[in-house]
C-alpha cells in the first residue's frame, strides 16, 4: 500500500507552543494517514486516536503524571517516566514546627521553675523538721543518763569496798558498817556473835545490791526508747533528702532536651535549605533532560514520517516507532509537568525558610533560657541538698556517738557481773560439796553404836542442813541474776546491731578499738573488781580423815568397841570447848552457824578471822590430851 501523498515530515517534528501539546497539525495528520492506508488498520488507528486523546487530557491543566505514566507502553515498570531522579525534595518540617518548639520551650521553663520551687520547699521541709528533733540534745540526754548509771554503780561498788576492799583507807571497820544500819542502842544489845553474823549478812546485801544496781543500769544503757525512735526519724528525712537529690536528674534532662530543642530547631532550617537547593539542582538537570527528550521526540518525529512514507515495507517497524514516538511524547510532557511543579516546590520551599529564619533566632533564645534556668536550678538544689546532708549527719553523729557508748559501757558492766556471778556460783557449789560430804560424817558417827553424845552431832547435822538449804538460796539467786544478765546482755547486742544498721544508713563510721576502749573505762571506775570469794578450807576427804566417824571406822587401830567409843566422846567434847573459847577469847571470831561450816568462806578485811569446821578437825593441839 502507498500512502497517496507524502505525509509532511515537519508536520509529525513541530514542536508545539502550548506547553502541554504535541501541536495540532500533528494529531491530525497521523490518525487520517493510517486511515489511509489500510481499513485493517481502523482499530490500530481508533486505540492510536483515544491514546493520544488521554495523553492531552492527563497533560492538561497541571497535569497528571500517574495518568501520563498508563499511558506509556511500559506502565506498570519502575519510573517509565524517568522522573524519579527529579522528584520534590520535601521538608517535612517548617515554621509551624519551630513555633511549636518555641512554645515548648517557654512552657518547660515554667514547669523547671515550679519544680525547682517544690523541691527546695521540700527540703527546707525535710531540714526543718530535721532540726526540730534536736538531736544535739539527744546526745546530751544519753550522756546524762550514761554520768547517772555510772554514778549509781559508783555509789554501790564504794558501799561494797568499805567491807571488801584491800585498801585500808577505804575499807571500814566492823563498828562502822554496823553503825549505817543499826543504832548504837541496838549495836549495845548485840554480842559478837550477832554482830559477826549482821556484819556478814551487810556484805552479801551489799554484793547483791550493786550487781542488781549494775545489771539495771546496764539495761537502761541499752534501751533504745531514748534514741531509736528520734535517729530513725532523722534517717527518714535523710532519705528523703537523698531521693530530692535523685530527682535532680530530671533538671538535667530538661537542659538536654533544651539543648536538643534548639538543634531541631537549626535542623529544620537546614532542612528546608536543603530542600530548597535540591529542587533548584532537580530543576536544572530537569530542563536538561526536557531539552534532551524534545530532540529525541524530533528525531523520532522525523522517523516516523519516513517510516510512514514506506508503511507498505515497515508497517510494523512503524507501529513500533509510533509506540516509541508516543512514550517519549509522555515523558515530554510529564517533564514540563515536573518543571512547573518543582518551581511551585521550589518557590513554597524559599517561603518556609524565610519564614523559619524570622522565628528561630527568638526561638533559640527561649531554648537557651530554658537550658539554663534549668542547669541552674539544678546546680543550686544539689548544692544545697549537699550541704543539708552533711549537717544532717553532723548533727546526729553525737547521738549516735552517745547511744554506743552506752550501749557498749552497758556490755562491760553485764560482762564484769556476770564473772562476779560465776566466782560466786563456783564458790557455792563448792561449798555444797562440802556440806553434803560434812552431812556423811555426821551420819557416819550417828550410826555408830559406841557414840556418847549423839545430841552435839545432831546438833552439828541441823546446823550443816541450815546452812545448806541458805547455799541453796544463794546458788538459785546467782542462776536467776545470770538469766537477767543473759537477757540484758542480749538486748545490749540487738541495741547495737540496731545502731549499727542505723550508723551505716546515715554513713556515719562505729566507734574504733580505742573508743570503745574509752567506754570502757567508766565501768571499770565504777564497778571495782574486789576479791568476793575465797579459795575455801581444806578437802572434805581430808575433813574425813580427821573426823571422829573416820577414826571410830579405820581399821588401822587395833582398839576396842569401848576404847573407840570414849575417843569419840572425849574428841567431840575437845571440839566443842575449842570452839567455845575460841568465841569468847577470840576477837572479831565469826558465830556458831559459820562455826560449824566453811561454806560461805567468803574474804573479808585482815582483821576478821573466818573460823571453819577445819580447825575443829584439825589435830589436837600440844599439851592437850590424846
Amino acid at each position: 500500500l502507498k500512502l497517496p501523498s507524502p505525509i509532511p515530515q515537519r508536520a509529525l517534528a513541530c514542536r508545539s507552543r502550548s506547553p502541554f501539546s504535541c501541536g495540532p497539525i500533528a494529531m491530525a495528520a497521523l490518525p487520517k494517514a493510517f486511515e489511509t492506508i489500510q481499513k485493517g488498520l481502523a482499530e490500530w488507528n481508533a486505540a492510536a486516536v483515544k491514546r493520544h486523546q488521554a495523553i492531552e487530557e492527563a497533560s492538561s491543566g497541571e497535569g497528571d503524571l500517574v495518568a501520563l505514566e498508563k499511558q506509556h507502553s511500559l506502565t506498570g515498570t519502575d519510573d517509565p517516566l524517568e522522573l524519579a531522579q527529579f522528584a520534590c525534595a520535601v521538608a517535612e518540617k517548617d515554621e509551624q514546627h519551630i513555633k511549636a518548639l518555641q512554645k515548648k520551650a517557654i512552657t518547660s521553663k515554667a514547669e523547671v521553675e515550679s519544680f525547682a520551687s517544690s523541691e527546695k520547699q521540700a527540703v527546707a521541709g525535710y531540714v526543718k523538721s530535721d532540726k526540730g528533733l534536736d538531736l544535739p540534745k539527744l546526745a546530751q540526754d544519753l550522756k546524762q543518763v550514761t554520768d547517772q548509771g555510772t554514778e549509781k554503780v559508783k555509789a554501790a561498788s564504794a558501799q561494797l569496798g568499805e567491807i571488801s576492799s584491800q585498801d585500808k583507807a577505804q575499807r571500814k571497820s566492823q563498828g562502822e558498817i554496823l553503825s549505817s544500819k543499826f543504832s548504837s542502842e541496838q549495836m549495845g544489845r548485840m554480842d559478837d556473835t550477832q554482830r559477826v553474823k549482821e556484819h556478814k549478812k551487810l556484805h552479801l546485801e551489799r554484793i547483791e545490791k550493786r550487781q542488781d544496781v549494775a545489771a539495771g543500769v546496764a539495761a537502761t544503757l541499752c534501751g533504745d526508747g531514748m534514741w531509736k525512735d528520734t535517729i530513725c526519724s532523722a534517717l527518714k528525712h535523710q532519705e528523703a533528702i537523698a531521693k530530692v537529690l535523685a530527682s535532680t536528674d530530671s533538671l538535667n534532662q530538661k537542659s538536654l532536651d533544651a539543648s536538643q530543642g534548639n538543634r531541631d530547631m537549626e535542623a529544620i532550617v537546614e532542612a528546608l535549605e536543603d530542600a530548597k537547593a535540591s529542587d533548584e539542582q532537580k530543576l536544572l538537570q530537569c530542563e536538561l533532560h526536557h531539552d534532551t527528550l524534545v530532540r529525541q521526540k524530533e528525531d523520532s518525529g522525523l522517523s516516523l514520517a519516513a517510516n510512514l512514507n514506506q508503511l507498505q515495507a515497515i508497517l510494523q517497524q512503524s507501529q513500533e516507532q509510533e509506540k516509541v514516538h508516543c512514550d517519549l511524547n509522555t515523558k515530554v510532557l510529564a517533564s514540563r509537568i515536573q518543571m512547573a511543579r518543582l518551581k511551585g516546590n521550589s518557590k513554597k520551599t524559599s517561603e518556609r525558610l524565610s519564614s523559619a529564619k524570622k522565628c528561630l533566632e527568638p526561638s533559640k533564645v527561649d531554648g537557651e533560657i530554658w537550658r539554663t534556668a534549668a542547669e541552674s536550678h539544678r546546680d543550686a538544689l544539689r548544692e544545697l541538698i549537699g550541704e543539708e546532708v552533711e549537717n544532717n549527719k553532723e548533727r546526729v553523729k553525737g547521738a549516735l556517738q552517745a547511744a554506743d557508748f552506752n550501749i557498749e559501757l552497758s556490755r562491760t558492766l553485764i560482762n564484769k557481773v556476770k564473772e562476779e556471778i560465776s566466782a560466786e556460783h563456783a564458790h557455792v557449789a563448792g561449798k555444797l560439796e562440802n556440806c553434803k560430804a560434812k552431812l556423811e560424817e555426821y551420819q557416819e558417827a550417828m550410826e555408830s553404836e559406841d557414840i556418847d553424845d549423839p545430841i552435839l552431832v545432831q546438833g552439828n547435822i541441823a546446823q550443816v542442813e541450815t546452812e545448806q538449804k541458805s547455799l541453796g538460796d544463794q546458788l538459785d539467786k546467782c542462776n536467776k541474776m545470770r538469766e537477767r544478765l543473759e537477757t540484758g546482755l542480749k538486748a545490749a547486742e540487738d541495741q547495737s546491731g540496731a545502731l549499727a544498721a542505723l550508723q551505716t544508713s546515715l554513713g556515719c563510721m562505729p566507734m574504733d578499738a580505742t573508743e570503745r576502749d574509752c567506754a570502757r573505762d567508766p565501768a571499770d571506775d565504777c564497778y571495782e573488781k574486789f576479791t568476793l570469794w575465797g579459795k575455801g578450807s581444806a578437802n572434805s576427804a581430808a575433813r574425813r580423815r580427821g573426823s571422829p566417824a573416820a577414826c571410830a571406822s579405820s581399821g588401822a587401830l587395833a582398839l576396842s568397841h569401848a576404847d573407840i567409843a570414849r575417843m569419840v566422846k572425849r574428841e567431840a567434847r575437845q571440839m566443842f570447848d575449842q570452839w567455845r573459847a575460841d568465841l569468847m577469847f577470840r576477837p572479831g571470831s565469826p558465830s556458831s552457824s559459820a562455826a560449824v561450816s566453811d561454806v560461805r568462806d567468803y574474804v573479808f578485811p585482815p582483821e576478821t578471822e573466818v573460823f571453819s569446821m577445819a580447825t575443829a578437825a584439825d589435830p589436837p593441839r600440844q599439851g592437850q590430851k590424846q
